[in-house]
């Protein structure tokens, strides 16, 4: 996963955000690699005892679904995948800010 988000941040590079779909929709599987990444570094760091760690995890979170909420205002396709309905919509994300900060008041 590491590896993949590096590679994709190269990507990410080249493009410049033109508001173009191809911009939102590589931006928007840039955050969702950037989740699954820190999802893992946070359940290693909780299964070590750094609480360190877990707040950085849970503050790059907080941005990521703050970030992945506008990609929504501004593309109708962020979240949506036609076989499944919605795989992830604004209120799961709302909800996740306020998960976010719960985690990162009480650390």
């Amino acid at each position: 996963l590491a590896k993949l988000c590096e590679k994709w941040a190269e990507g990410m590079a080249l493009l410049e955000d033109d508001g173009s779909e191809l911009y939102i929709m590589a931006k928007a599987a840039d955050i969702q690699f950037s989740a699954c990444l820190n999802q893992v570094r946070f359940y290693r760091a909780r299964s070590a005892g750094d609480t360190a760690a877990m707040k950085a995890m849970a503050e790059k979170e907080l941005e990521n679904a703050k970030e992945m909420l506008a990609l929504m205002n501004r593309s109708p396709f962020i979240g949506f995948e036609a076989a499944n309905h919605y795989y992830f919509s604004k209120g799961e994300l709302a909800d996740k800010i306020v998960n976010s900060k719960y985690i990162l008041d009480n650390l």
